[in-house]
């Protein structure tokens, strides 16, 4: 880290504020916060991926797109949120390709409303491989993105410097009453009720009641049969408050939502989880679903699903790239497939036109 003199370590000391540098050669990300400070417990020398690990929902993609692609004299000004539910605030910019130095600030929680008209949901179809092999829909990831200024479809991570300062839980309301609508739509188009649509959420959120309160009335105003509208909890996402999370998470399941347990297998605390929550599927990380094929990494699999299984849970695939990793996955016991090798997350009505044009219509009631 750079030297800093003692009237600057004070000013920032004053503000609760830390430094950071981000180091292209050796791929660093340092952090170095105040005794005391807010931001503290983050300091060290973290590679970029196990930093991405303390953060939150679309953050864990945002930084490392942001930090990856910078170039000397690139200015950086980005609003990421933490896995405990704070927010901070990276000012700074490049001083080379491979260099780039700022301030961490707390950041205030604050929506753009022109920025969170534009936030839309696409959606990656879920799916259930029949026997002749051909994929059958049985549910639907919604994921965020936004619109820019030209009309174009973008991901998350992608966000302009000066529009990345919205909230979770604004987003998690967005993309909840976005989805509602969608499923209702889906389920009434293709003549099936027990089609699921499934959500991400942050840990923050599972503590928010409005979100809650929110989740309720859009199961009722839309009449979506219990647990077909489902939240994503990420495995790696611990709760801040686990017995807490539990009590929160028993009323999105009394709202009428189900829980699905997400990237499972790629954390630490699976079997922890397991014991104490009530989910209705897990989804198996896409890392462990791609690794080299070993009798080991099948027996895991393979024990995942029986374990599953054994718990009236269901399990997901995802991150299919290939029919052979489909077919596989399914040898193994997962119950359904999700990745590019189906489809791409695409919008509500490409979403429609693929159900027909695949021939993957879910069974009716």
């Amino acid at each position: 880290m750079w030297q800093l003199s003692d009237q600057a370590g004070k000013a920032i000391a004053a503000a609760q504020a830390a430094i950071w540098e981000w180091q292209a050669g050796p791929e660093r990300f340092i952090l170095e916060g105040q005794e005391g400070g807010t931001i503290h417990h983050l300091s060290g020398a973290w590679t970029l991926e196990d930093f991405a690990r303390e953060l939150d929902g679309l953050s864990r993609k945002r930084l490392p797109a942001l930090l990856e692609v910078g170039r000397t004299g690139t200015l950086i000004d980005t609003q990421i949120s933490l896995a405990n539910g704070e927010l901070i605030r990276l000012v700074g910019a490049f001083e080379s390709d491979d260099l780039a130095r700022g301030l961490c600030l707390m950041a205030a929680e604050v929506t753009p409303l022109a920025l969170a008209d534009r936030i839309e949901a696409v959606f990656q179809p879920i799916v259930a491989l029949q026997p002749d092999g051909q994929p059958r829909l049985v549910g639907v990831e919604a994921l965020a993105r936004w619109r820019d200024g030209e009309g174009r479809i973008l991901s998350a991570d992608r966000l302009p410097a000066g529009e990345k300062n919205f909230t979770s839980d604004r987003l998690a309301e967005i993309m909840l009453t976005k989805s509602a609508q969608a499923l209702s739509d889906l389920q009434r188009s293709l003549g099936n009720s027990r089609l699921a649509m499934q959500v991400n959420v942050s840990s923050a959120d599972v503590f928010r009641d409005h979100l809650r309160d929110l989740a309720s009335t859009l199961v009722q105003r839309h009449s979506l049969p219990p647990s077909t509208l489902r939240i994503e909890l990420t495995e790696q996402t611990a709760l801040r408050n686990f017995d807490a999370g539990l009590q929160a998470l028993a009323g999105f399941r009394k709202a009428g939502l189900g829980l699905v347990l997400d990237d499972f297998g790629s954390g630490h605390s699976s079997f922890h989880w397991l014991a104490r929550i009530e989910a209705d599927g897990l989804k198996i990380d896409g890392d462990l679903v791609n690794a080299p094929v070993t009798a080991r990494r099948d027996a895991i699999i393979q024990a995942m699903t029986g374990l599953a299984g054994s718990l009236s849970m269901s399990v997901t695939a995802e991150g299919v790239e290939d029919d052979g990793t489909g077919r596989a996955m399914v040898a193994l016991g997962c119950d359904y497939l999700q990745g590019f090798v189906f489809a791409r997350p695409m919008e509500l009505h490409d979403l429609k036109t693929w159900v027909k044009a695949r021939h993957a219509l879910p069974e009716s009631d």
